[in-house]
């Protein structure tokens, strides 16, 4: 929510649309260390000292200010607190209020809404962990505080017997205070957007008009849902929880998210883990087609799957070509599904494995309503934020011309994903010059930072977590021999790796890769 200190008019946000800027890479080989595991059989392992470690202040200066607005109590009614698992917690929640822009008056505020997760036998000075969600696609995952009870469900108890969990639900997210763009008929025609049948021109009309109708809303504000901003409101939160410097643990956006904060607090930073970060360095119809291609092979991995599984794959004795069918026989049935639509499922079910079955036997049904059904049950509530966030993450803005000459040389490479994940970047095509577009993160000065990646992740392709590893001073990767979007907490070997860092200190050795 946004809170003015003097009157301003503003009316809450309303209008537009769909995720569409995927999570990362950089165009290039990819190079793979040779398999080695960490944890079971001894490897080798360095041990560092957070305390030894310089605290320069970094550009984003001393540190931001904050405090709580009241005293940890009960959370609101909308969010989650009771947890499935065996391990009883307590969650409470808070508030911070932070300015729209850390360095500058701009005279309005955000509240954010901050949740903490102890379980019973946690002593009251244990550290704190911020966990940072996120997704990628329209699964998203910006809101850690609405979602603080699941987070704690993931979490190995290795991690909550040490740590206070905290999540924070980020500017423009939580009931409420949410940006709510994505609704009702708009929400429908932009998951049936097609842009193999309507071409650069129309995808170019509809993010014109998204930008118009987003920026009537949000303005003078619009550009300040930014990653540089929360990652800002991160500093708030560290100052409000009274600690020089945060434990960090983030995946997919998250992950991103904490990467930036790590280059620009790097003085303010005990432990960072970053699990399939996104690479901003290059323009984003380049990660856009990069990452067609990743998913091409998902698509090939998951119609393998099916068919070597134990029990008759329902999409038939080639899946692939059955998918292909589905995309041409829902294609035009009504007015909210198309091609696009299968597409938009797809690239949310084929980076988790465990969605795979359900995916299938969704797809085999060919029936929109069915279709359409899944595709909401997997997609976040908070893609208009994320939007925002995404366009004002990114510099590029794409002529017609260009845009088609991309579409189509991504098609080339990627037949099912190139042109439909390149034309989505029109989305932003039309939205305001950045003032902080993201680029590379150094984090000079900061502790050691584990970067953790799937060699075959779609979402995050391993390339571009390769990327980050090399632009930042002080980074460690540790690699997943998977193609799932996310590597924390899904094996032993990958958790080992991360409790050894966040609890201990200790990095795992060069050039690691943890087995399927």
């Amino acid at each position: 929510m946004l809170r003015s200190r003097r009157p301003v008019r503003h009316t809450a946000v309303m209008v537009l649309a769909l995720l569409t800027l995927v999570s990362a890479c950089t165009v290039g080989p990819s190079t793979r260390p040779d398999l080695a595991v960490y944890g079971d059989d001894g490897a080798p392992a360095a041990s560092v000292a957070p305390e030894q470690i310089a605290r320069p202040t970094g550009p984003g200066g001393p540190g931001q200010t904050g405090e709580f607005n009241g005293t940890w109590s009960g959370c609101p009614g909308y969010i989650v607190t009771k947890t499935t698992g065996p391990a009883p917690f307590t969650v409470e929640c808070n508030q911070i209020t932070v300015p729209a822009d850390h360095f500058q008056d701009r005279r309005a505020d955000f509240d954010l809404i901050i949740a903490r997760g102890r379980a019973a036998a946690l002593p009251a000075d244990a550290p704190e962990l911020v966990v940072l969600t996120g997704t990628g696609q329209l699964g998203v995952g910006l809101d850690g505080a609405t979602t603080i009870a699941a987070t704690l469900d993931a979490l190995p108890t290795s991690i909550t017997d040490h740590f206070a969990v905290i999540g924070m639900d980020v500017r423009g997210t939580g009931q409420g205070l949410a940006v709510s763009c994505l609704l009702g008929p708009i929400q429908r025609y932009m998951l049936a957007l097609n842009p193999t049948a309507g071409g650069s021109d129309s995808l170019l009309e509809v993010g014109k008009q998204i930008s118009f109708a987003c920026g009537d809303k949000t303005a003078p504000l619009t550009t300040f849902y930014n990653t540089s901003a929360i990652a800002d409101d991160l500093d708030s939160l560290r100052a409000a929880l009274g600690t020089d410097r945060l434990n960090l643990l983030g995946s997919g956006y998250g992950a991103t998210l904490a990467g930036v904060y790590v280059d620009r607090y790097p003085g303010r930073v005990a432990h960072a883990v970053l699990d399939a970060p996104t690479d901003h360095l290059v323009p984003a119809s380049e990660t856009a087609a990069t990452s067609a291609v990743a998913y091409e092979k998902a698509l090939d991995a998951f119609a393998a799957d099916c068919v070597d599984g134990d029990a008759p794959c329902p999409l038939g004795e080639d899946p692939r070509a059955a998918v292909t069918t589905v995309m041409t026989t829902v294609d035009g049935l009504d007015s909210r599904t198309s091609a696009g639509t299968v597409k938009w499922l797809l690239t949310l079910g084929l980076p988790d494995q465990r969605r795979w079955p359900e995916l299938a036997a969704t797809l085999a049904t060919a029936d929109p309503d069915t279709i359409q059904r899944k595709l909401s049950d997997w997609m976040s509530p908070e893609i208009s934020d994320w939007l925002l966030i995404t366009c004002n993450d990114s510099a590029e803005r794409l002529t017609s011309a260009d845009l088609q000459t991309k579409m189509t040389e991504a098609a080339g490479a990627a037949p099912v994903f190139g042109e439909f994940l390149v034309g989505m970047t029109a989305l932003c095509s039309s939205w305001p010059v950045p003032e902080y577009p993201l680029g590379a993160v150094r984090g000079n000065g900061a502790p050691p930072v584990l970067v953790l990646g799937a060699v075959n992740d779609p979402v995050s392709p391993y390339a571009g977590v390769q990327a980050v590893v090399a632009q930042l001073s002080s980074a460690q990767l540790l690699s997943w021999q998977n193609s799932d979007h996310g590597s924390f907490p899904r094996t032993r070997c990958i958790t080992d790796a991360v409790d050894a860092y966040l609890i201990s200190s200790t990095m795992p050795g060069s050039g690691l890769v943890c087995p399927a």
